[in-house]
């Protein structure tokens, strides 16, 4: 989260925020939310399959989580938050958006991850400062085949290229 200033207008600091056919509410100096991954979860929704274990780590107020949820009700998404007020908005938003195929969950992803082994068919890992950070806890919720949606920094150069060589040396060093 940033620190904020007031400057003008009606003194409130809670927003609400329309996308993609979803509501989302939160006080933007608790929590850390971007409209700039709009297109990237419109994205991750026309992808996923009805029918999916889901696992969205990071997942601040649900924005990940709550559009798949909405655009396949059959699919099984569990969303993983630290901070505890974005955790709270994030079941708001499940209530607003009157979605029962989200289950949130408060705590430490590294702490957390054990009680998922094996449960999903797709990852998201929307923190590109630390996600590779956290390729163990993506090995022991994914399925034998899983997709990884992992947001990192790269050179901007040859950046895929990079990625899956960070991630394949994950592998053989763990033997994966």
């Amino acid at each position: 989260t940033r620190r904020l200033k007031y400057l003008a207008g009606k003194k409130n600091f809670i927003a609400t925020y329309r996308e993609n056919g979803c509501i989302f509410e939160f006080d933007v100096r608790k929590v850390f939310f971007s409209n700039r991954l709009s297109f990237e979860r419109s994205r991750l929704c026309s992808i996923a399959k009805d029918g999916e274990n889901i696992m969205v780590m990071f997942a601040g107020v649900g924005p990940f989580a709550i559009e798949i949820a909405k655009t396949h009700k059959n699919a099984n998404i569990v969303a993983i938050e630290l901070n505890k007020k974005a955790y709270e908005y994030m079941n708001r938003n499940i209530m607003l958006n009157k979605v029962s195929n989200v289950k949130a969950v408060l705590g430490d992803v590294r702490k957390v991850s054990m009680r998922f082994k094996g449960f999903a068919d797709r990852i998201i890992m929307p923190m590109p400062k630390s996600s590779m950070l956290f390729l163990d806890e993506a090995y022991t919720v994914a399925k034998k085949l899983a997709f990884l949606h992992i947001y990192t920094f790269a050179p901007s150069k040859d950046s895929l290229p990079y990625v899956q060589e960070k991630i394949d040396a994950f592998a053989k060093k763990h033997k994966i």
